[in-house]
């Protein structure tokens, strides 16, 4: 979803913030593409990360899923940012991938049509910088829903 819902320190509602060196998360009222409020990721430190993430804890091997959000770079922004994912059977992680987002400076939509491994339980995405990338990129409205032609 949307980054509406913050906590007290400003952190969105049922995502996780980790970053590490001269880089930070924020939910943020400057830009947003639906709501008031988008993700922000400011990572200008090329030997730190920035992640927001999430786990889905609702999918089921058989079914094809399709992950989407909407994504823009402040102007300047060395790099896009990415998308990183994990398949995971409880701890385990069964599969992982990895999706750059598209160079944008209007708000632009990401779609990824994604198939759990045999003995998936969960998805566990990660938005954001890694190293040595340098970016500041917002993201909003993030969604996770059955795609269609599953069984």
């Amino acid at each position: 979803g949307g980054f509406e819902q913050v906590s007290e320190q400003g952190r969105a509602a049922d995502w996780a913030f980790q970053s590490r060196g001269d880089a930070e998360l924020s939910a943020t009222a400057a830009t947003a593409r639906t709501g008031k409020q988008s993700l922000h990721v400011r990572d200008v430190d090329e030997k730190g990360h920035a992640d927001a993430t999430q786990t889905f804890a609702f999918v089921q091997p058989g079914w094809r899923y399709t992950l989407s959000l909407w994504v823009k770079q402040a102007p300047g922004s060395a790099h896009t940012g990415r998308l990183y994912f994990q398949w995971r059977k409880d701890a385990e992680k069964l599969q992982q991938g990895r999706f750059a987002f598209p160079r944008a400076a209007d708000w632009t939509r990401c779609q990824w049509t994604l198939e759990p491994p045999p003995g998936a339980t969960a998805l566990h995405i990660a938005l954001g910088c890694s190293i040595p990338e340098t970016a500041e990129l917002y993201v909003d409205d993030v969604s996770l829903r059955r795609a269609r032609g599953g069984e």
